[in-house]
């Protein structure tokens, strides 16, 4: 553990009354280190959560104010889970991962996009915040990488099945993109409803999940890349 990092190494962030989850992590261009999960309470569901941190681990202030910001909500949905972090260029913020709405029982793609100070971005959609609908309702967002020409690629499942979207710059669904959302099926048996994304460099997808028997009895690990 290195000792220069909050003094052991480690470091826990949380307020009182509040539960944080971390789900994603990445390094900005000048060191700093921003978390993406999400914030809840008793009186709460999860909401988009974002923890800023300096070199030293210790929560930088000129984020925010406090290194935190929470409870970023997308109009009805109840909830929204953060699964993926990532920083454009020009410095600013952005998360992806899915809203759920407990009342519908439907799920959706989430991306929202952050300035550099933790504001949400209003060029961005107008408000900062987008959702896609596969019309599924079990539609799970878990990375997202940017593309060459600033085009940000947002991928998960939908019904279990790989989904994809493509945004424009200003979070408009890129309609060049085959429809702009689509889902690639799938032979899988059973599969996580989180089971990781990868998106490399190259922009190719990689789907990682669990088939086989039921309670993971003889279950494999495959990874194919589309």
């Amino acid at each position: 553990l290195d000792t220069s990092f909050d003094i052991d190494g480690k470091v826990t962030t949380g307020i009182y009354n509040h539960s944080y989850k971390g789900e994603s992590v990445t390094v900005q261009a000048d060191g700093k280190i921003l978390v993406a999960g999400d914030s809840s309470s008793s009186s709460r569901s999860p909401q988009f959560a974002l923890a800023r941190y300096n070199t030293d681990g210790s929560l930088d202030t000129s984020f925010s104010g406090d290194g935190l910001v929470s409870e970023i909500s997308f109009g009805s949905y109840i909830s929204s889970f953060a699964k993926k972090v990532t920083v454009q260029a020009d410095g600013k913020i952005l998360v992806a991962g899915r809203v759920t709405d407990d009342y519908y029982h439907t799920s959706s793609f989430a991306l929202a996009r952050f300035n550099a100070n933790g504001s949400l971005d209003a060029s961005f959609d107008n408000d900062g915040r987008v959702t896609t609908d596969f019309g599924s309702t079990n539609t799970y967002g878990s990375s997202a990488t940017l593309q060459a020409d600033g085009k940000i690629l947002v991928a998960g499942t939908s019904n279990y099945d790989i989904a994809l979207a493509r945004y424009n710059a200003d979070g408009s669904l890129d309609k060049t993109f085959s429809l702009a959302a689509s889902t690639l099926s799938s032979s899988k048996t059973y599969s996580e409803q989180d089971n990781p994304i990868i998106l490399d460099r190259d922009v190719q997808i990689f789907d990682t999940d669990l088939a086989g028997g039921d309670n993971y009895n003889g279950a494999t690990l495959t990874l194919s890349r589309h």
